[in-house]
């Protein structure tokens, strides 16, 4: 891991019905998680949302934070 980047990483596309199931997995610890998306959803939006997911399983990524002078609950995302 390079400044907060992954190495490598792994995508497995698989048809289940009318979801696409996208695993994302880490080369290196062999941490895997699991995003579905619309069949005819583009395969580079699906890849970023598992390298986010995963990223942020790993502890890489910092959740976003609410803009200055906001007090409501939640993160942006």
């Amino acid at each position: 891991m390079v400044g907060g980047e992954l190495d490598e990483v792994y995508f497995e596309f698989h048809a289940v019905g009318n979801q696409m199931r996208v695993a994302a997995i880490d080369g290196r610890s062999g941490m895997e998680v699991v995003v579905f998306g619309p069949v005819g959803t583009p395969e580079s939006h699906l890849k970023t949302l598992g390298l986010a997911k995963l990223k942020r399983r790993l502890g890489i990524s910092e959740p976003k934070t609410k803009p200055d002078g906001d007090d409501g609950p939640g993160i942006l995302v």
